[in-house]
């Protein structure tokens, strides 16, 4: 062996050991073995130039170790490829298991949320329905306590209280009927009173006499006349009745003391007290025609107009206060006259008489030729009902003449169903057209009618 065969055995050598140290030290740390197989395989071709394989023991190793190294990469090629594969189908895994718990997170999360609603209401109806019971409750055990309060006072009030009220009534009532009765008494007197002083001209021999009986005659006109002519002149005097109607009923008695015959009509068409004077019957109605026909002969006229005079009882205690009594007088004035000065020839003859205590003058009523008489003063007394003298009794006035009293005027309302009967009745007394009286009768029922009016005295 020359020279330079001596440098390639130890070159030769030198590598198969550095290689055998480095492929020992990758059997126990392969963590390179990627660029080491390069190098080995470098190697590899460098040797197998230079030396056939399997000719040294060295070689023999050499190849082993290669061997090695190869399975090495193999083995570790391999398990990077499952570890790979592993890791995808593990991150997968992971985001399917994540992904489900979210779902089961939120799933839980609106379980509870519902669960907290439910609750929340649950305990809200409860505590309303709580609320409400106790209300109820509270009500019910207020209105048993005030029933019972009131029962119990009820029966306090009965048991203690009603036998002395219910003995103090019975004195009550048995004062008010021996009043009342006593009342009634004293009430008929002073309308007897009134009544004859009024009829009393019915007694005067107005017509022709024998002389024997003229002084006798002239005596018990003048005293009548007399106090007559200076009522008239009172009321011309206050104002309270017109010159001309003052004139005119002047002239009208003054010609009925002479005895004229239109005059006399005068006087016989006025209302006559009748039977059930006693029981308070007290509607006296007279002649309408005959009064209407009375008209004075000669350069001056003078006509009958018929009027009713009206009165009630002023502040006196009836047995009945339903059935207070009312008169009502059919007499015959002259036609000058308004009805508001005929209401105060009334007023100023209940103050002659001096029943201005007991008796309340109304209204009179002066009636035309649609408006008989007879008719209207029969459904005036009739349906002349307890209210009106209710009214009329709150409206008690001084009237202002020469005794110095003032004179007011105040008002009543027909009712509308009284005024239709009092229609329906004067038309079949005068036998109006129906045509005409269905007119009438719809007018009244569209318009209130005020023509009550009452002076209180």
């Amino acid at each position: 062996m020359d020279t330079s065969e001596a440098k390639h055995s130890n070159q030769q050598d030198y590598n198969y050991q550095h290689f055998h140290i480095i492929a020992l030290d990758h059997l126990t740390n392969a963590d390179n073995y990627m660029s080491l197989l390069n190098r080995e395989t470098h190697w590899i071709h460098t040797l197998g130039t230079t030396e056939p394989r399997g000719t040294s023991i060295k070689e023999t190793v050499f190849i082993s170790d290669l061997h090695a190294l190869q399975f090495i990469y193999k083995r570790d090629t391999v398990a990077c490829r499952d570890e790979v594969t592993s890791f995808s189908l593990n991150r997968t895994a992971v985001v399917v298991v994540v992904v489900v718990l979210l779902l089961v997170v939120v799933i839980v999360v609106v379980l509870v949320v519902l669960v907290v609603v439910v609750v929340v209401v649950v305990v809200v109806v409860v505590v309303v329905v709580v609320v409400v019971v106790v209300i109820a409750v509270v009500v019910v055990v207020v209105v048993v306590v005030v029933v019972v309060v009131v029962v119990v006072v009820v029966v306090v009030v009965v048991v203690l209280l009603y036998p002395q009220r219910l003995a103090f009534a019975r004195q009550v009532l048995s004062q008010s009927a021996k009043i009342a009765h006593q009342d009634d008494k004293t009430l008929r007197e002073d309308v007897m009173k009134f009544l004859t002083g009024l009829d009393s001209f019915r007694s005067l021999p107005f017509h022709v006499v024998d002389s024997s009986e003229a002084e006798n005659m002239t005596s018990k006109r003048d005293m009548l006349l007399k106090p007559v002519m200076n009522s008239l002149n009172d009321l011309a005097e206050a104002g309270l009745v017109s010159s001309r109607c003052i004139n005119d009923t002047g002239f009208m008695l003054i010609s009925m003391f002479q005895g004229q015959p239109w005059a006399l009509k005068v006087l016989d068409a006025a209302g006559k007290p009748g039977p059930g004077l006693t029981e308070f019957r007290l509607n006296f109605v007279g002649d309408y025609d005959i009064c209407r026909s009375a008209v004075s002969e000669g350069s001056r006229t003078v006509k009958g107009n018929y009027v009713t005079w009206k009165f009630d009882v002023a502040s006196v205690v009836v047995a009945n206060p339903a059935a207070t009594p009312m008169i009502t007088w059919g007499v015959c004035m002259a036609d000058t006259c308004t009805e508001q000065e005929v209401t105060e020839f009334a007023f100023e003859a209940v103050q002659r008489f001096g029943l201005n205590e007991t008796l309340n003058v109304l209204l009179a009523e002066s009636h035309t030729d649609l408006r008989q008489a007879s008719a209207a003063t029969v459904i005036s007394i009739l349906f002349y009902d307890d209210d009106h003298h209710h009214q009329q009794h709150g409206y008690h006035h001084h009237h202002h003449h020469h005794h110095h009293h003032h004179h007011h005027h105040n008002y009543c309302y027909l009712h509308q169903q009284q005024l239709i009967i009092i229609i329906i009745t004067i038309a079949v007394i005068n036998s109006i057209n129906i045509i005409m009286f269905i007119i009438i009768t719809i007018v009244i029922i569209n318009f209130d009618i005020k023509d009550s009016q009452i002076v209180k005295h």
